[in-house]
C-alpha cells in the first residue's frame, strides 16, 4: 500500500481559493472513489477547518474563536490523514501565513511518529493586476478603514518603501508574496513538492482552473460537477467605498463574530452584493508596476524550478491605458447606502415578526406543560 498522501493548498487568498473547495466539496464522493478525499471525511463542515488553521497560525484569539477547539480539530484531522489512504487534500488560504516554525509543526502532526505520509505543497497564483483590488476589498470585508487610493500607495510603493502604514504593507505582502511563500515551505517538504497552479487569464473558461489543480492531484480523468459561478461574489466599487465608510462607525475588534455575522455576511455579502455595481479596478497609472512585478515573480519561479501546472505568462496582466469610467461620487453612494438601509429595514421586520411568532409558541407550550391534567371520573356502571 502506497503511503498516504497530503495535499496542502495553502493559497494565496483571492486565487480562486472558494471556487476550487466549492469543486471539492461538491465532487467529495466520486473524487473519494479516485483515491482523493477531504479531510476527516466528505462532510468535514469547513469552520472545522477554519478554526483548525487559525490555531496552526495562532489567529484563534484574533478572530474571537477557541485555540483549544482548534487544536481538537487538527488533531481529528492529522490522524485521519495518517489512518487513511490515498491522497487528503487540505485547502485554506489563511496557511500562506504560516511561519517557518509553524510549518515544521504541521509536517510534524500531519507525519506522526512513523513519518510515512508524503506532502506536497499547492500555491495558487494570479495575474496582480486583479489580486490588489481583490485582497483590498477583502481587508474593507473584514473591517479595514484605509482607502483605496492610500492602499495603492502602500502596497504597490518601492521596495523599503514601508513609511507610516508598514504594517499594512507587510501584512498584505506577507499572504500576496507566491515566491516568500513558496520559499518558506519548500525549505521543510523541498522544491520539487511545492507546486505553482496559475489562475487563467481574464475571459478563459472557469474550469480551466480545476484542470490545472486536478493535474496535480492526479485527476485529471475525473469527470466533476462544477460549483454555480461566482462562488465568492465581489462587491461592486460603490458597495466597497460604502462599506469602508461604514467600517469607520464600527468596531470590529473585540466584536469579531457580531461583525462576521451582521457586517460581512448581511450587509456586505447579501445586501450590498446583490446591488451588484462597476467592478474595481487597479488603476491604468499602476499598470507598469504590476507587469514589473509580475515579471519578477515569473523569473524567480522558473529559476527556483516549482513545477508550474498552467502556464507562468498567465501572470504578467494587461493593463488597460486608460481607466474605465467609474461612478463612485457622493451621490451614488448615498443611493447606495439608502437602498442598503431600506433592505436592513426589511429584515429587522421580518426578523422581529419571526421572535414575536417564536415568544408567542413559546409562551403557549410553557402553559400547556403548566396546565393540570382534567380528572376522568367513572360514569354509570363503572365503566371510564
Amino acid at each position: 500500500m502506497n503511503s498516504p498522501r497530503a495535499v496542502l493548498h495553502v493559497g494565496l487568498p483571492k486565487t480562486g481559493t472558494s471556487f476550487l473547495q466549492g469543486v471539492l466539496r461538491g465532487n467529495a464522493e466520486v473524487l473519494e472513489r479516485h483515491g482523493v478525499r477531504l479531510p476527516d471525511g466528505s462532510k468535514t463542515p469547513s469552520q472545522q477547518l477554519f478554526l483548525a488553521v487559525l490555531y496552526l497560525t495562532g489567529r484563534s484569539e484574533t478572530w474571537g474563536r477557541s485555540a483549544d477547539a482548534g487544536r481538537r480539530a487538527w488533531e481529528r484531522f492529522a490522524a485521519d490523514v495518517r489512518r487513511r489512504g490515498g491522497t487528503t487534500v487540505i485547502s485554506s488560504e489563511t496557511l500562506c501565513l504560516a511561519t517557518d516554525e509553524q510549518i515544521g509543526r504541521i509536517l510534524s502532526d500531519l507525519r506522526g511518529v512513523s513519518g510515512e505520509v508524503d506532502v506536497d505543497v499547492v500555491v495558487t497564483v494570479r495575474d496582480p493586476a486583479r489580486q490588489v483590488p481583490a485582497e483590498y476589498q477583502e481587508g474593507v470585508k473584514h473591517g479595514r478603514r484605509l482607502s483605496y487610493p492610500k492602499f495603492l500607495d502602500t502596497v504597490l510603493a518601492p521596495d523599503g518603501a514601508d513609511g507610516k502604514r508598514g504594517s499594512t504593507r507587510r501584512r498584505f505582502w506577507n499572504a500576496q508574496d507566491p515566491v516568500a511563500v513558496l520559499d518558506r515551505w519548500a525549505a521543510r517538504v523541498g522544491p520539487e513538492h511545492c507546486h505553482v497552479v496559475t489562475c487563467p487569464p481574464p475571459g478563459a473558461d472557469p474550469t480551466l482552473l480545476w484542470s490545472r489543480m486536478a493535474h496535480v492531484l492526479g485527476v485529471d480523468e475525473v469527470a466533476v460537477e462544477m460549483p454555480p459561478r461566482e462562488v465568492n461574489t465581489s462587491l461592486g466599487a460603490v458597495q466597497i467605498e460604502v462599506l469602508r465608510r461604514l467600517n469607520r462607525r464600527v468596531t470590529r475588534q473585540g466584536n469579531e463574530r457580531v461583525y462576521g455575522d451582521v457586517v460581512k455576511r448581511l450587509y456586505a455579502g447579501t445586501i450590498l452584493r446583490g446591488q451588484g455595481g462597476d467592478k474595481l479596478r487597479l488603476p491604468a497609472a499602476y499598470a507598469d508596476r504590476v507587469r514589473s512585478l509580475a515579471s519578477e515573480w515569473v523569473e524567480q519561479l522558473t529559476e527556483r524550478g516549482y513545477p508550474v501546472s498552467g502556464d507562468l505568462a498567465d501572470l504578467v496582466p494587461e493593463v488597460p491605458e486608460r481607466d474605465a469610467e467609474t461612478r463612485t461620487g457622493a451621490a451614488t453612494m448615498l443611493v447606495s447606502s439608502l437602498d442598503a438601509t431600506a433592505e436592513l429595514l426589511r429584515e429587522v421586520e421580518r426578523l422581529r415578526e419571526e421572535n414575536s411568532r417564536l415568544r408567542t409558541e413559546s409562551a403557549g407550550s410553557r402553559l400547556r406543560r403548566r396546565r393540570p391534567a382534567k380528572a376522568v371520573k367513572a360514569g354509570a356502571g363503572g365503566r371510564l
